[in-house]
């Protein structure tokens, strides 16, 4: 109790500090003793008040010390602020992961040295949050993420101030981090590797020869789930699994936190205690070791350090023997946070952590004290009680949670209790798989396969419930602004709640506990264990024998924002893929979809022209799968982009082809024709790496699909006026239904019963045009799909009649 009243004092004076001043809340020290008597008359024994009391002040008042000793300006303000607005060159390394920030990368430089204009270089601390597209020479050398942490960099470019974003406090966010400097898109030059701490280096190595052997053994969106839950990566979540995740109530299960984090305390802690019977002091060793281990493979964020630290002091109590009292632990490890870092305070994940761990310790022990379990016993019990021990935890972190999610999101998820219910069961399974997929795979690829197929299957069951909950309507209600009273109000009520119960706790305990029915036993063996293990793999065998040939041509054209990819599966199983887009996430989702679980392969894959838009994504998507043949025009534009793919395919030993037209592959009963460019490239426009893009006629019986990359009017005069035969049963619109192409005479020479046009939402191009809307219209009818209205859209044709799948 002397803990919480002190971490209690200690984090109210630290919240004083910042709000009214020292000598403000050192005036506000009386008014809390005289709270913290009568709280703790109300809770307390007579003759431990007044030392509870005194002790929560004692805590307020160094908080409140603690909080005007803290250092709220950055690092980074020592002498880049100066520079800013002005170009620059910096030298320094990287200093955290890089993540995909759409067709970029974005990571820290911590620098070194800058030079402003024509001055000279001078010493300098900082750190930079630069968003960059990697050099040449770098995708040429490396796989993604290209830049690795200790990397020795010189960049070029305008240092700017971070600036707000709408309600969003970016500035503030960033210099709890320790950043105050910015950098969009500079010149880089790489000088060396192998700066800063070594520990650094390693966990980066870690990181990301996991997240890769994650990303070659599963299939989005289960590979960028795992790598989500196993090291903390989460820019490859495609938006809309992110999406069903936020709007369900599900958000918390994303992203490491508390919950994983215990989940590894449990689970190793569990097999210690099995295999680890001696010495005593490895048995809590090894699970020590495990948390902060996982937690820095994570990339350490405020909720996992949270996480961590408390298990850490779990672990103590369990060794010296002392109460193991959830709470005490968990305020001794806010304490200890912000003792360290008082902003840590402010921080939204901090705060949801903490008050979801408050929930979990505080409220759902006591509601669970209150229902008699049953004593059937066996498993169909221990289901039972192991599912309403998750919803009571789901419902006591939301209570608490709920307040504070409205006050930042302006936003409640009302299924937040019952998918959580349902998804907690699947979590350790997915955690477990991934990283036991993740870890093996790192090492030999075939062995993984194993650990594989389960997280396929719970990655899979956690995606489909999230999306299940988020398709309801009322699964998420806008709120708008919630002012601070209210949330005050909120946890008053609470707490007077609490108070009100601790007071009653007896009348309930006399009155008897909610019966929760007992299941009847059923006894699980070595036999039993062993018989379902043959039906899990009978399973998996005949789930790969009916995914055999169905006879059916399949394209699907990927929703991958403003760039090409398409799908295509024949009826023969074999796989052509036709541009990935500016990232690999809609190509890689599309592939997801189209091929079984076990297949990793693409036959031919064709890059139509090197722009990022269409090539972006193919060095990922070659890195992850096997390539059997790669075509490409001989357009000279996208060199970093093509370095990126060309080294991808020449590390995996996949052959390319420079296509032209009159080239011809069968895919099985599938023709696969190259129309375009011709052998001589057609010059004459600023727009000749797009008139030179690859064209291809994809049939299979009496229906034909036209694939036209970026041509445009030039091309298509030339295509029309050329002998081979371009009509197609489906069209897709040329250059994402630019103005300068899908010309009228190109339309009607064609003759397409359905169309296609691949372009973003709202893309600042203006794609698709005006009038090449009505242009397709008119030779199409209704039969005009666009992925920014329809997402993925997929035909599927038996080579005589024509389905079409689109939202």
């Amino acid at each position: 109790m002397r803990v919480i009243a002190l971490a209690g004092g200690w984090l109210l004076g630290v919240f004083l500090g910042a709000e009214v001043g020292l000598a403000a809340a050192l005036g506000f020290g009386v008014a809390g003793a005289l709270v913290a008597v009568l709280l703790f008359a109300a809770v307390a024994a007579p003759r431990r008040r007044w030392l509870l009391a005194v002790v929560a002040v004692a805590g307020a008042l160094i908080g409140v010390v603690r909080f005007d000793l803290h250092d709220g300006t950055t690092s980074d303000l020592g002498g880049l602020a100066a520079f800013h607005g002005t170009p620059v060159e910096l030298r320094g390394y990287v200093d955290s992961y890089p993540e995909r920030a759409g067709t970029a990368l974005r990571f820290e430089l911590q620098v070194q040295e800058v030079q402003g204009g024509a001055g000279d270089w001078r010493q300098t601390e900082g750190r930079v949050l630069v968003t960059a597209r990697p050099p040449a020479a770098l995708t040429a050398a490396r796989e993604h993420p290209f830049f690795r942490q200790g990397d020795a960099l010189r960049l070029s470019g305008e240092l700017e101030a971070p600036r707000r974003s709408g309600d969003f406090d970016f500035p503030r966010y960033l210099a709890k981090q320790g950043v105050g400097s910015v950098m969009a898109f500079p010149r880089i030059e790489l000088h060396g590797t192998g700066q800063g701490p070594w520990l650094d280096r390693a966990l980066f190595t870690a990181r990301s020869e996991i997240a890769g052997a994650l990303g070659r053994v599963l299939p989005e969106p289960q590979a960028s789930l795992a790598q989500a839950l196993t090291v903390g990566v989460r820019s490859d979540v495609p938006s809309d699994v992110v999406r069903n995740f936020r709007d369900s109530g599900a958000a918390h299960l994303l992203a490491i936190s508390g919950l994983h984090v215990g989940m590894a305390l449990v689970m190793t802690l569990a097999l210690a205690r099995r295999f680890v019977p001696r010495p005593r002091w490895l048995l809590f060793a090894l699970p020590l070791l495990a948390v902060w281990g996982y937690a820095m493979l994570a990339g350490l964020p405020p909720s996992a350090q949270r996480a961590a630290v408390m298990a850490t002091f779990y672990l103590a109590a369990l060794y010296f023997g002392r109460q193991r009292h959830g709470l005490t632990a968990l305020m001794l490890a806010a304490l200890v946070l912000t003792a360290f870092d008082p902003g840590m305070l402010w921080e939204v994940s901090f705060q949801l952590s903490f008050l979801a761990m408050a929930g979990i310790v505080v409220v759902a022990p006591w509601i669970t004290e209150r229902i008699e379990w049953g004593g059937g016993g066996g498993v169909l019990d221990s289901v039972t009680r192991f599912a309403a021990r998750a919803g009571v935890a789901g419902f006591a972190a939301t209570l608490l949670t709920w307040p504070a999610v409205a006050f930042y999101f302006h936003q409640i998820a009302l299924t937040g209790i019952p998918v959580t219910v349902l998804a907690l069961p699947i979590l350790p399974l997915a955690l477990v798989f991934s990283l036991l997929a993740g870890a093996i795979g790192v090492v030999s690829e075939p062995a993984a396969w194993l650990f594989a197929w389960g997280g396929w299957v719970a990655l899979g069951l956690l995606a489909w419930t999230t999306q299940l909950f988020a398709a309801l309507a009322f699964s998420n209600v806008q709120v708008g602004d919630v002012s601070r009273v209210l949330v005050a109000v909120y946890y008053a009520a609470l707490g007077v709640v609490a108070l009100a119960a601790a007071r009653v706790a007896p009348l309930v305990r006399a009155a008897g506990r909610l019966p929760l029915p007992a299941l009847p036993r059923v006894e699980v063996g070595r036999f039993e264990l062993a018989v379902t293990a043959l039906a899990v793999a009978s399973a998996l065998v005949w789930t790969a024998a009916l995914r055999g040939p169905d006879e059916m041509l399949e394209v699907t054209f990927a929703d991958v924002g403003q760039g090409d990819a398409v799908v295509v599966r024949t009826p023969s199983r074999h796989t052509l893929l036709v541009d990935g887009g500016p990232t690999p996430g809609g190509a890689l989702d599309a592939l997801g979809a189209a091929l079984p679980f076990w297949d990793r392969g693409i036959d031919v894959m064709v890059l139509t022209h090197a722009d990022i838009d269409h090539a972006g994504g193919l060095a990922d998507i070659a890195a992850r799968h096997d390539v059997g043949l790669a075509l490409e025009p001989g357009s000279p534009s996208g060199d970093t982009e093509r370095a990126a793919w060309k080294s991808a395919l020449r590390r995996a030993g996949t052959p390319v082809s420079l296509a032209v037209a009159g080239q011809r592959i069968m895919l099985g009963g599938t023709t696969v024709e190259v129309l375009h460019p011709p052998p001589r490239p057609l010059l004459g426009t600023g727009s000749d790496g797009n008139n030179n893009s690859l064209v291809l006629r994809v049939a299979y019986g009496e229906v034909s699909f036209l694939l036209t990359g970026d041509i445009e009017a030039l091309a298509e005069r030339f295509l029309v006026n050329q002998s081979v035969g371009i009509e197609s049963t489906v069209l897709k619109a040329a250059h994402h239904g630019s103005g300068t192409s899908t010309t009228a005479a190109f339309v009607e020479r064609v003759a397409p019963a359905a169309a296609v046009i691949s372009a973003g939402a709202d893309n600042p191009l203006g794609h698709p045009a005006p009038e090449v809307v009505s242009t397709l219209r008119g030779a199409v009818g209704d039969a005009l799909f666009t992925t920014a209205e329809h997402g993925p859209v997929t035909f599927r044709t038996d080579g005589v009649r024509l389905w079409i799948e689109g939202n």
